[in-house]
């Protein structure tokens, strides 16, 4: 299953692309990027966003 797709690296982010939300099955606009070594992952709709942080576990 494909969760994030069609982003494009514009400086120190990747925009352009969507997101799903395999709970519900919804496509977002999305945008990535790395602040003090975690990954932030925003999924948007117009103004409105959510964004969570993504830790790698080793």
């Amino acid at each position: 299953m494909v969760i994030i797709r069609n982003l494009e690296k514009k400086g120190n982010e990747f925009k352009g692309g969507d997101i799903l939300d395999p709970k519900n099955g919804k496509i977002y606009d999305c945008k990535l990027w790395v602040e003090n070594g975690v990954l932030k992952v925003r999924g948007y709709v117009a103004f409105l966003y959510r964004t969570q942080s993504w830790y790698k576990h080793l």
